[in-house]
């Protein structure tokens, strides 16, 4: 296990961000899954962003913790709020799973 200090991670589609995951600290399983604390998750879909920077965002979460699968699929948990600034928003739940397949 390895436990690493200012984690982030981008996915992206075509060259272009779709989602970026970031955490003060992050545990590595041998597997490629991860344990992260305090985790912020920046969407970026609906438009083209040129860069993963969160003023960029369409819609942002945060939560207590998260964990990181090794198919790209993310679960918040734990006081988890999602913020749309596209659709003036706000989603509150205890568990929220992003299927990257989609």
């Amino acid at each position: 296990m390895q436990e690493l200090e200012s984690f982030s991670l981008v996915q992206t589609v075509r060259g272009v961000p779709s989602w970026r995951l970031s955490a003060p600290s992050a545990r590595i399983a041998p597997s490629g899954e991860a344990s992260l604390e305090k985790p912020v998750m920046h969407f970026f879909q609906g438009r083209q962003a040129v860069s993963a920077d969160e003023s960029q965002a369409d819609s942002s979460g945060s939560a207590r913790t998260a964990e990181v699968r090794a198919s790209g699929d993310v679960d918040l948990l734990g006081d988890v709020v999602v913020a749309s600034r596209v659709e003036k928003s706000t989603l509150r739940t205890e568990k929220l799973r992003y299927d990257s397949k989609r």
